[in-house]
């Protein structure tokens, strides 16, 4: 219901307290509301779980993915001969 893009300004204003931060971040995500309610919507949005943090800052777009694994390290014909002997393969 938060997403609706017709939803009236009674029921934005009562969506945007919530007491399901995932609902407020839907409502603070809406291109329509006024920046000062987006501003305070999301003051409310900081959990302990930082999953839940991070779900809730997509819908914002705000998001930072955490960086990629660093590449395995490249192995010789030898060594690589020597790992899958030791794993018994």
């Amino acid at each position: 219901m938060a997403t609706h893009p017709d939803l009236p300004a009674e029921l934005l204003d009562l969506l945007a307290g919530d007491r399901d931060a995932f609902v407020r971040n839907e409502i603070a995500a809406r291109a329509d509301i006024p920046s000062a309610l987006r501003d305070s919507i999301v003051a409310t949005l900081t959990t302990d779980d930082p999953v839940a943090d991070w779900f809730l800052s997509f819908r914002r777009n705000t998001h930072t993915c955490p960086p990629p694994p660093p590449a395995p390290p490249r192995l010789t014909r030898e060594q690589a001969e020597d790992l899958l002997a030791c794993a018994g393969l």
